[in-house]
């Protein structure tokens, strides 16, 4: 699997950090938030609400994903 990896990816320096790296995997997480803020007494207040996770990215390197 290891040198699957190295074939698939090259160079480890095309990704700033390994979250970009886990994205192009197709190992990130897809979040998602709605109502984020709320009007009290006619002032916003960020609402209190966890962040929904969606599950893994959809765009992803296919042949990548299928080495995990």
């Amino acid at each position: 699997r290891a040198a699957l990896l190295i074939a698939r990816v090259q160079t480890p320096f095309r990704f700033r950090g390994k979250r970009q790296f886990w994205a192009y995997c197709g190992l990130a997480l897809e979040t998602r938030s709605s109502a984020d803020y709320r009007l009290v007494e006619g002032e916003l207040h960020r609402a209190k609400k966890p962040v929904f996770i969606r599950g893994l990215n959809l765009n992803h390197n296919h042949d990548l994903k299928n080495i995990f």
